[in-house]
């Protein structure tokens, strides 16, 4: 927030907006000054993350668990979350 002039605190605004409130447009954001708003929409752009194509490849993938060893196990087909050993 130093980089554009603004106090620390801001920063908690922001946070709550973006990521308790899921706001992506500044102009919505009630409790942040408006010129704030403006400063902040010429500069930054707030978006969430799309699925990347190809995504589709780890649904058919077999999950595993990791033990306490560090090791990973993988999941019978049956279902069974047991280790067999």
């Amino acid at each position: 927030m130093a980089a554009i002039g603004e106090k620390p605190f801001r920063a908690k605004q922001l946070w709550h907006w973006i990521y308790h409130q899921g706001e992506t447009d500044f102009a919505r954001m009630t409790t942040i000054a408006k010129p704030m708003q403006a400063k902040l929409a010429e500069r930054f752009a707030v978006g969430r993350p799309g699925v990347a194509a190809g995504a589709e490849i780890f649904a058919n993938c077999e999950p595993s668990l990791a033990t306490s060893s560090g090791n990973s196990e993988r999941r019978a087909a049956s279902g069974s979350h047991r280790r067999t050993s």
